[in-house]
């Protein structure tokens, strides 16, 4: 008896057995009947498959054996190693469809070198092998619709050739031509049964899966009381020992810095224990994390950590120069020094505490602090404040000069400055746009000054009394308007002989609590000066045109 006998005969018992087992069942219930009826018919056309290749591979060995030169021989051995691994795969699909196993879990692997990309790769292996697990199906869905696609096609095929072999079959061929056609023509009948019976395979195996599949919601109910039966609580558990661990070292360190708590600003040593502690804190948490999932022989989730790690330690090698300046940074060694000011967002800015979230301070505005991340910062540096240096020029309820307007300030936050004009109109700036403005506060206190002209008759009184009586007409005039100590200092100086005029320069320094009147100050400045030529008779000149004829005598 040959080798494919021997495995025919075998299929065939194999076959014969389990339609005994199916016609046992049979008898107690209809459904399991016509299921086992499925199987029966899924096995036969298996079967004949296997058959039939297995008659094509031995003509191909006969073939092969008499082929009488090299190019016959290399196609037929071609042909053969085609077919034989053609059938090697129907066994296969055969044998899974009898036992209804993987046959995949029966081969033994062979042992291989010890590598580090195959050891780092059997980390990652419990985590793709639950992702093709919960894909097992679909993936199986997907195939067989691809296998029915191709065997249909493979059908379609064949049959095209069987009708084209015979029309030919059907005119008059000389003998030895029609005795090839008829071998091809068997060996293209055989494809076709083969492809066939492999497109109802395929199919049925598709509708018995189809009719297997439960709902969406009973999926969901199992797949959740399995996930919380045992991954589930290897995750609650793995989470709480991180929590446990990652808080447990916060705080013991927090209770161990109140009890040896000392005023002033953190030490280098403080600021390195500090770093130390917020980074052992992440490891040991994974770390107990890690044991809890090896405890529990969670391989999956232990994976998933591991690579979690891997990759969290390799972003951190990679950005080790980017490290090394935010540690600087933290434990206040960088460009940037806690209790020195620095510009950010267009404002000046006191350092208050360095960390991983800096905290800027700026008192003169309403809600004044800023949290602030230590990268935003990186680039920037501090310096010493000055003695009287002011963070900010102005505060709430000043009145400034805003590009040559009278204003009062409303509102100043860090984000924008609130203006009110003279009459109550208000306008909102940002804060980086209001300081560049230079805004001229007077509630600090000012200076007024103008130009007075007297006409030539007075000159011989221009140097000697009309600088006092100005003067005095001025504080007097000026303090009957302005509140006490509105009005610090008055000055009259004689300027100028200018063309038509004597000119006085008028200078008034006024208290910054009579800023909100200063249009008013400078009217009065003007009518004050007035009212007092007028009392001593006193010219005022305007601008005179002296037009001279050209060739005139004089």
């Amino acid at each position: 008896m040959s080798a494919w006998d021997a495995i025919r005969s075998g299929v065939f018992l194999v076959v014969l057995a389990l339609t005994q087992v199916v016609g046992a069942q049979s008898g107690t219930n209809v459904s399991a009947s016509v299921e086992a009826a499925g199987r029966v018919e899924l096995l036969e056309s298996l079967h004949a498959s296997l058959i039939a290749k297995e008659e094509e591979v031995a003509r191909l060995e006969t073939q092969l054996k008499e082929a009488t030169n090299e190019t016959t021989r290399k196609a037929s051995s071609e042909n053969l190693q085609s077919s034989a691994a053609e059938f090697l795969e129907l066994k296969r699909k055969f044998q899974e469809a009898v036992s209804g196993v993987d046959l995949g879990l029966f081969v033994e692997q062979a042992e291989e070198a010890f590598s580090w990309e195959e050891n780092l790769g059997d980390i990652v292996k419990p985590i793709v092998a639950e992702i093709k697990n919960a894909t097992a199906e679909s993936r199986k869905i997907a195939e067989l619709r691809k296998t029915k696609a191709e065997y249909s096609e493979r059908a379609d095929a064949a049959s095209e050739a069987i009708g084209r072999i015979e029309s030919i079959l059907a005119a008059e061929v000389p003998a030895e031509l029609r005795q090839t056609l008829q071998e091809q023509l068997t060996v293209w009948q055989r494809r076709e049964s083969v492809a066939k019976n492999q497109v109802g395979a395929a199919d049925l195996q598709l509708q018995q899966i189809l009719a297997a599949q439960r709902s969406l919601m009973e999926s969901s109910k199992d797949f959740f009381r399995g996930f919380m039966s045992s991954r589930g609580m290897s995750l609650l558990f793995g989470v709480f020992a991180f929590l446990v661990v990652f808080f447990g070292v916060r705080l013991a360190f927090l209770a161990w810095q109140k009890r040896r708590q000392t005023r002033g600003s953190l030490t280098l040593n403080d600021r390195i224990l500090n770093l130390s502690v917020r980074v052992g804190a992440v490891l040991f948490g994974m770390l107990a994390s890690i044991i809890v999932f090896n405890l529990r022989s969670d391989w999956f989730l232990l994976s998933i950590v591991l690579v979690l790690f891997l990759g969290l330690s390799w972003v951190s090698i990679k950005a080790l120069p980017r490290y090394v300046e935010a540690v600087s940074f933290v434990l206040n060694l960088g460009p940037v020094r806690e209790g020195e000011i620095l510009e950010f967002q267009g404002v000046l800015w006191r350092v208050e505490s360095i960390g991983f979230k800096t905290y800027l301070r700026n008192e003169r505005l309403e809600g004044g602090w800023l949290r602030v991340p230590y990268k935003s910062l990186l680039d920037r540096i501090s310096r010493a404040r000055g003695e009287s240096e002011l963070l900010f020029p102005t505060e709430k309820g000043d009145w400034i000069l805003l590009n040559d307007a009278l204003t009062e300030v409303v509102v100043q936050t860090p984000n924008q400055v609130m203006v009110r004009h003279e009459g109550g109109a208000e306008v909102s700036l940002p804060v980086a746009d209001f300081v560049a403005a230079h805004p001229v506060n007077l509630s600090r206190g000012y200076r007024l000054e103008t130009v007075f002209g007297i006409d030539y008759a007075h000159q011989s009184l221009a140097t000697s009394e009309i600088p006092g009586a100005m003067s005095a007409a001025l504080r007097k005039g000026l303090d009957e308007i302005a509140p006490t100590g509105g009005v610090k200092a008055v000055s009259v100086n004689f300027a100028s002989a200018g063309a038509s005029s004597l000119d006085f320069e008028i200078e008034v320094d006024l208290d910054g609590s009579v800023a909100k009147d200063r249009q008013r100050l400078s009217f009065a400045i003007q009518r004050i000066l007035v009212d007092l030529c007028t009392e001593r008779n006193w010219e005022i000149p305007f601008p005179q045109l002296a037009v001279t004829r050209k060739g005139s005598e004089s």
